[in-house]
């Protein structure tokens, strides 16, 4: 039986007229499709009291788009560095896997200094990659944010103009449709967490950072990180204590042993 057809009369009233302005629209009821608004903006509604109005960045093909000249996020590098040659040395020495992807994670106990050489050792090479993106992923929430951090320092019109989760789905296809791009994933609390991630963009470097020490094999190559060599220990407590003036730094050496040598202690 055929069902019988809604009267024209019997549907909601839609409208999307020109207001005076020539360049915006007003509507009334329900649009359903895209609605052009001025030169570089679409509208796509459902209902005329959700109202989402989008730039034409964010039409553009993910793949197409370039890189700005210098992207980096890196966190703030003033407190002082020392050591770590040995450290430094597995990250230079790191061997791509398949698809060309590397993903080392630096482990060690909290306040022994892993953000610190990853964000030092990610700044002497920021030459060699297309993109620098340090990202806090204690949480799967964060690591969302961070993402979609990623995907409005490319594309700085769609911030505020996209949902998180969707900014997040678009900075991974952007890192699965490119190479020579690094991600710093700092403070991981879990293989599983960065899993997806992993998954989806393999074609870049990871530099991971967490006080976990196991469930890395075959997710990534461990570099394992302990406190300070006691002379490297002192190097450092010396450095903070001259930094502003000279000051007498006798007793270093023992405050350094009495401390483990551990750097967050010293600082």
């Amino acid at each position: 039986m055929k069902k019988p057809s809604r009267r024209r009369e019997d549907r909601p009233q839609t409208s999307a007229e020109p207001t005076p302005g020539g360049r915006s629209i007003s509507a009334d009821g329900d649009i359903l499709g895209i609605a052009s608004t001025g030169d570089n903006a679409v509208i796509v509604q459902y209902r005329a009291e959700q109202m989402t109005v989008l730039p034409a960045e964010a039409f553009a093909l993910v793949a197409d788009l370039a890189v700005p000249p210098g992207l980096a996020n890196l966190p703030d590098r003033s407190a002082p560095f020392v050591g770590r040659s040995a450290g430094l040395a597995r990250l230079d020495a790191a061997q791509a896997g398949p698809g060309g992807v590397t993903v080392q994670v630096v482990h060690g106990l909290g306040g022994i200094g892993k953000s610190s050489l990853a964000a030092h050792w990610a700044a002497a090479h920021a030459d060699d990659y297309v993109l620098t993106w340090w990202i806090i992923s204690d949480t799967p929430a964060s690591i969302d944010a961070g993402l979609a951090g990623l995907a409005m320092a490319l594309q700085p019109a769609l911030s505020g103009a996209l949902r998180e989760d969707v900014l997040s789905e678009r900075a991974l296809q952007w890192l699965a449709a490119h190479t020579g791009w690094l991600l710093i994933l700092d403070n991981v609390t879990a293989p599983a967490d960065i899993a997806p991630l992993l998954a989806r963009a393999g074609a870049g470097r990871y530099l991971i950072t967490s006080r976990r020490a196991t469930g890395w094999h075959n997710v990534a190559a461990t570099v394992r990180l302990d406190v300070l060599d006691h002379g490297e220990a002192v190097d450092l407590l010396t450095q903070i204590l001259t930094h502003d003036e000279p000051l007498d730094a006798q007793g270093a050496g023992e405050l350094c042993a009495e401390l483990g040598c551990l750097p967050l202690a010293i600082e």
